[in-house]
């Protein structure tokens, strides 16, 4: 397992790792603990929720600096395997992510128009003299021609083709400078139009949509709509009512909406259509010149590019729309935006293209002085709560941001660890104080022991609703079942050592992480009720005790302990450094994550470590 220390960059790079500002604790489910950081909420179930923009996202730029043969990039199209291929007037190329490899001797032209996913998830590219399919072996790659081009027009060959569209019925539409291709059973025919609905245009001529059975639609770059007549087996013109002078198509789209969308030099129009079908009225939507590129990051939210004012963003907000302008990175002329197998955006220019995703972190501000979290947590809905301290606050993300809402204010004390649990929220104190607070706003104050006075550490939820609490230097936890009922275990229930971290397994057994080198781990023996000393002895030079910060469970099962002394993996063999993470030993790590892709992060006092 290689590992990388993750940091910004900006510029033009020849990266493609994922760089990202980091400095990390993070939280998980309904398991909290203190969050050490500035007031950054890490949002590890909402991506592409929080809003990319405003400064949020991270991304790399490519230009001819970067290896490029030229800045003009028609189209970034990524495979799932992760390789990028690029739509050049210097030809095809593939990008690994550090490399570009070019295939223009594989095609009989440098003049790439377009890269198009079939719905099999197989690639063709789109070029002056043809058409070409990507045919993938493994991570080798070759380049086949598919349907021949030719600079004459000719009854068995493509001329000069623009764009491709795969119909449900399994037919090929190819649209060409002056007319549309049907490739049907080996088969092209021809559909020509007149000289009024020509663009003189290089890089597109007509668009095609299909958003039912019955109607098949052609848009001319020219801002003319037709519909296919089966009857007929031709197409025949769509009257447009309300349509405004100099319009034209660039973008033919279902919006998630359902909506049928054109977008042009105009702005952005939906179009309502006749019970026949035959007539659609065009309905303005967003009033920005020269739109090149959409893209629908959810449904109420909506990234514009432009021909030569670089981006726009659209959010949908109580049923309207609100549009902004957008500063990224240093692109104006847009040709294409496409997401990636990993959910990131593509975007193509006149300038070289981008490659953006979201951060890791979405800074969210209280309006108040002090930044520092004290804990956050989850309710099983995904509502986000967190406390500076004094307040406690409700994050919900709606319309593509977060908004946060105050809910309760402490009078006097501080408050040190909170949870929620059947609506109601749960909060510790530093005098070692637990409060319930319905939510209805009734306050309920529990007594855990009034001899202690220890700050209440941790809370943390289990499956069954049970409240499992921890005290500062407490060798000791607390249980509160859901009949309100207050259990402690001790000395005599099996810990000897301080609780640092309560956690729950996958099959549902409740672990604790402590402090000492003998007595770093417990197992709660429900059977018994008493908890298991788990505890391996390991060898280090270290002065301090051990002390576990973190604890996360593999998909075989394993324990992945954070602690003072590095990254460790507990299982029935014993207890060692994973392979790759030894360079972490003796570093402090404060928070532990192993992602879907089996990933393991590490949260350290410098960072974020992959």
């Amino acid at each position: 397992m290689g590992l990388t220390n993750v940091t910004r960059k900006t510029g033009s790079t020849k990266s493609y790792g994922r760089p990202t500002s980091l400095t990390i604790n993070r939280f998980r489910g309904l398991q909290t603990r203190r969050v050490v950081l500035s007031l950054a909420v890490f949002f590890l179930q909402l991506v592409f929720t929080a809003s990319l923009f405003a400064g949020y996202f991270n991304g790399d730029v490519y230009t001819t600096e970067s290896g490029l043969p030229t800045n003009l990039i028609k189209k970034v199209l990524q495979e799932p395997n992760g390789f990028a291929w690029i739509a050049t007037d210097a030809g095809l190329l593939r990008f690994d992510g550090e490399h570009f490899v070019s295939y223009k001797d594989k095609i009989s032209t440098r003049y790439i128009k377009n890269i198009v996913r079939s719905p099999k998830g197989e690639l063709y590219v789109v070029s002056d003299l043809g058409i070409y399919k990507i045919v993938r072996n493994g991570y080798q790659s070759d380049i086949k021609l598919f349907l021949p081009g030719s600079k004459n027009l000719t009854d068995s060959t493509l001329f000069f083709p623009k764009d491709l569209y795969f119909a449900s019925d399994g037919s090929l539409w190819i649209s060409e400078p002056c007319s549309v291709v049907r490739f049907q059973n080996g088969k092209i025919k021809r559909y020509f139009f007149s000289d009024r609905y020509l663009t003189n245009r290089y890089d597109r001529s007509f668009l095609f949509l299909s958003p039912s059975p019955e109607l098949f639609l052609v848009a001319s770059q020219t801002g003319f709509l037709f519909y296919f007549s089966q009857d007929k087996e031709t197409f025949l013109p769509l009257e447009l009512k309300n349509r405004p002078a100099g319009f034209n198509i660039n973008i033919l789209v279902k919006s998630p909406g359902g909506e049928i969308w054109v977008a042009g030099k105009s702005g952005i129009y939906s179009l309502t259509f006749s019970a026949d079908q035959k007539t659609a009225h065009l309905t303005p939507r967003f009033k920005i010149a020269e739109i090149t590129a959409l893209a629908f990051l959810n449904p109420n939210l909506l990234l514009i590019g432009t021909e030569n004012q670089g981006f726009y963003y659209a959010k949908k907000k109580d049923g309207h729309w609100e549009v902004r302008s957008e500063d990224i990175f240093p692109l104006q002329g847009i040709h294409s935006i496409t997401f990636g197998a990993d959910g990131s955006l593509w975007i193509s220019s006149d300038e070289g293209f981008a490659r953006l995703y979201e951060n890791f972190f979405f800074p969210i501000s209280t309006g108040q002085a002090a930044q520092f979290v004290e804990d956050i947590c989850t309710d099983r809905q995904g509502t986000i709560y967190f406390t500076d301290g004094y307040r406690v606050y409700r994050v919900r993300v709606e319309a593509g941001e977060a908004t946060l809402r105050p809910i309760y204010i402490s009078p006097s004390d501080l408050i040190t660890s909170l949870a929620v649990r059947n609506g109601h929220l749960w909060l510790g104190y530093r005098s070692g104080k637990l409060q319930r607070i319905g939510e209805n706003g009734q306050v309920k104050n529990f007594t855990l022991n009034s001899r202690l006075k220890r700050q209440i550490e941790c809370i943390f939820t289990d499956r069954n609703n049970q409240l499992w609490i921890a005290l500062d230097n407490l060798n000791g936890v607390y249980r509160i079942t859901p009949e309100l009922h207050i259990d402690f275990f001790d000395e005599s229930s099996g810990i000897q050592s301080p609780v640092t971290m309560i956690t729950e397994s996958p099959d549902g057994q409740i672990w604790l992480g402590a402090v000492g080198n003998n007595a770093y781990l417990y197992q709660f023996d429900s059977q018994h009720q008493r908890f298991l000393n788990k505890s391996i002895p390991i060898s280090f030079a270290y002065a301090a005790p051990m002390s576990v910060y973190d604890l996360e469970f593999d998909e075989h099962g394993s324990l992945w302990l954070a602690t003072n002394v590095g990254v460790y993996r507990y299982s029935r063999e014993g207890i060692a450094v994973p392979k790759g993470l030894q360079v972490l030993t003796n570093r402090i790590i404060t928070a532990l994550l192993i992602d879907q892709d089996k990933r393991v992060w590490s949260g350290t006092e410098s960072g974020l470590y992959l």
